[in-house]
């Protein structure tokens, strides 16, 4: 048959809850498009609302932010540091990189589109726990 290209309709894929504690709808995946070396989701994030922190073994990931004001929290040099981005930007994160996501907003949501070298989406989502200690006291003085 043969690999074809397709259209992942929204209302054709269920939400669900990622690994890391966001909304995420993993769309074009190896298992709904044949990819081979990309995978591509929605993700919305209520209010107030902070990922786990976790990172991508052996993907690179892209965020897109389509509505909000987003921060992407990334550990370089052992250190955590807010990337902001908003409506129009895009965050990439390089494989292995620690990382989490902030909605910078108590009122509104963020709605992004992410990208994934992973076809599969979340097939090397590693949680990191140890890091979530830091992330509370960033997120507070990021909403300040």
């Amino acid at each position: 048959m043969g690999i074809r290209a397709v259209v992942v309709r929204r209302s054709e894929v269920d939400e669900g809850a990622s690994p890391q504690g966001q909304a995420l709808t993993p769309m074009v995946t190896a298992e709904r498009a044949d990819c081979s070396g990309l995978s591509g989701g929605t993700v919305r994030m209520p209010p107030g609302g902070v990922s786990r922190t976790h990172q991508h073994a052996h993907s690179e990931i892209i965020v897109a932010v389509v509505s909000g004001r987003a921060a992407t929290v990334v550990w370089q040099d052992g250190k955590p540091e807010a990337l902001i981005h908003t409506v129009g930007e895009m965050c990439h994160v390089p494989a292995g990189v620690p990382h989490c996501a902030i909605n910078l907003s108590s009122t509104e949501p963020v709605h992004a589109l992410e990208f994934r070298t992973d076809p599969e989406f979340n097939a090397d989502v590693v949680l990191m726990p140890e890091l979530e200690d830091q992330v509370a006291a960033l997120a507070a003085e990021l909403r300040a």
